[in-house]
């Protein structure tokens, strides 16, 4: 891990199998293998609690919001408007 690792953006959960690390300022998500996405780090806004039952495949992170294209192509976000 390279960084201070402040906020725990570099904290990876422990057995993590994904497809696809997005990082942002200070949170980073993962596109998993089943297409869910898990997200970790600092939370203030937030960013890194993804809406239950989310299916992606695609993630974008910013510094306080996350955005997904699911599925569906239809783009959901959370965190700071």
């Amino acid at each position: 891990m390279l960084g201070k690792n402040t906020y725990g953006e570099g904290d990876v959960p422990k057995g993590l199998i994904a497809k696809q690390i997005i990082l942002g300022g200070y949170h980073a998500c993962a596109l998993k293998i089943d297409n869910t996405v898990e997200c970790w780090g600092k939370n203030t806004k937030g960013q890194t609690l993804v809406p239950k039952g989310l299916i992606a495949k695609q993630v974008m992170v910013g510094f306080y919001h996350t955005c997904a294209l699911k599925i569906d192509n239809t783009v959901e976000c959370w965190g700071k408007n």
